[in-house]
């Protein structure tokens, strides 16, 4: 859950959400957030596609895959028997959630945030890229609405940038060599009672395995959470969590 991971210097920022808030910032023109509302909602989408792979593809996975992402997802009690009834209606499902998305690109504008991508369309393009390549019928299923393939089309065309290699020996030896840069303070809209300095434990709402990641609060805000931490590799680093979708365990 706290993947994928963004380091810069001795700043770790854990999660898609916490990532793309940073970026935002960063590099504000063309923002990630439009002010735009798509009306396609892609929740629950994944967990459907997800089951999808488990049932059909599962037995090609490496041992212990399986159960890990399994848990990962749809927590600790799943079983496949019970995951495989629910395979007809999931198909049902998620073809009518894609027959919505297909409908709300079917106006004038190119993407769901308006004429230029913003995270609603990151959000339902990675639905769409695991639907295809991880079902054996998602293709099919995807060739039948227009609007869906012309837009994916266009997202592809965006690519992924340009990038160096960088080993993980590198990354360590830059966060050992430097210093977080995140100002201190928690805001008006941070959570109530916390204070900086104060022990807490960070970790993902659900029962997907995860450890408890310990600190002392350092920031936060209405959509973010850090912690100091001290470790043997890098000595002090500062870890980021989205306050959505995770629970801080005061200490």
């Amino acid at each position: 859950r706290r993947t994928p991971v963004m380091q810069i210097g001795a700043d770790v920022f854990c999660d898609s959400d916490c990532i793309l808030r940073v970026l935002d910032r960063k590099v504000p023109v063309p923002g990630f957030y439009s002010t735009e509302r798509t009306s396609w909602d892609a929740s629950g989408v994944f967990d459907l596609i997800f089951k999808l792979m488990l049932v059909f593809t599962g037995d090609a996975m490496p041992p212990g895959f399986v159960e890990d992402r399994g848990r990962l997802y749809l927590g600790s009690n799943w079983d496949m028997s019970t995951i495989s009834a629910q395979i007809p209606d999931a198909i049902m499902t998620i073809q009518k959630r894609f027959e919505a998305l297909d409908a709300v690109l079917s106006g004038e504008q190119s993407f769901l945030g308006g004429d230029t991508p913003d995270v609603s369309d990151a959000n339902a393009y990675h639905l769409v890229w695991f639907l295809r390549g991880r079902w054996a019928d998602g293709p099919a299923l995807l060739s039948k609405l227009s609007h869906v393939l012309a837009w994916e089309q266009r997202m592809v065309i965006i690519g992924h940038g340009t990038w160096t290699d960088m080993t993980s020996g590198k990354a360590l030896d830059i966060a050992r060599n430097t210093e977080p840069t995140t100002p201190t303070g928690i805001d008006q809209d941070g959570p109530p009672g916390l204070e900086v300095g104060q022990p807490v434990a960070i970790m993902p709402h659900g029962d997907g395995g995860d450890p408890e990641v310990s600190g002392t609060v350092h920031f936060a805000d209405a959509n973010t959470i850090a912690v100091m931490r001290e470790d043997d590799q890098v000595g002090t680093v500062c870890v980021h969590f989205p306050r959505s979708g995770y629970h801080i365990r005061m200490k």
